[in-house]
């Protein structure tokens, strides 16, 4: 696992103590066949094994993370980094900066390195182009003609609110007194 992970994220060898720390806590939040489909994390821990997975993310994954300790106005509040372990806070990652340095990141968010399209996303989206002109004609032609054909749900008559009696003048008049015009 280990070396499939620090292969498929392209990190240096040199990281294998973090990969394998990495495969051993997903390997702990993942329902095992010899236990019954439970993790081990629910077994010897006692902790709800759904939570528990909701905190892992690929090892190696590129990620955007606020940097705490910019005091500077006009400095970069974010950097680019890699996810290379976990820690004993939910939501709170060790991550591999570009420069090699070590941190822990709070709640990362993913980059999406898909932005740039091939020629076979090209022709999907004119597939799905195609399928979505298909859908919208079908539904054209299930339009009833004449508006007896549109079936309009009886909605429930809410009875009115009582109307309030409105107050004429002279009721103001003797409960707050005449007012003079300036």
């Amino acid at each position: 696992m280990c070396q499939t992970a620090l292969i498929s994220a392209a990190l240096p060898k040199g990281l294998w103590d973090k990969a394998s720390d990495t495969m051993a806590y997903t390997k702990n939040r993942v329902p095992h066949k010899t236990l019954s489909g439970k993790t081990p994390v629910e077994i010897f821990l006692k902790k709800n094994p759904v939570s528990e997975r909701a905190n892992l993310r690929p090892f190696g994954q590129h990620i955007i993370c606020y940097d705490y300790d910019v005091v500077n106005k006009l400095s970069a509040r974010s950097y680019e980094a890699r996810i290379v372990g976990y820690t004993q806070t939910f939501g709170i990652y060790q991550v591999r900066r570009s420069d090699g340095s070590y941190k822990l990141a709070k709640l990362p968010k993913p980059i999406n390195n898909h932005d740039s399209k091939s020629d076979d996303s090209e022709s999907e989206d004119s597939d799905l182009k195609g399928h979505v002109e298909e859908d919208y004609a079908t539904l054209r032609e299930e339009q009833p003609d004449s508006p007896e054909e549109i079936l309009i749900p009886d909605t429930p008559k809410v009875p009115n609110a009582p109307k309030r009696k409105k107050k004429d003048t002279a009721y103001w008049d003797d409960k707050l007194g005449h007012r003079k015009s300036p």
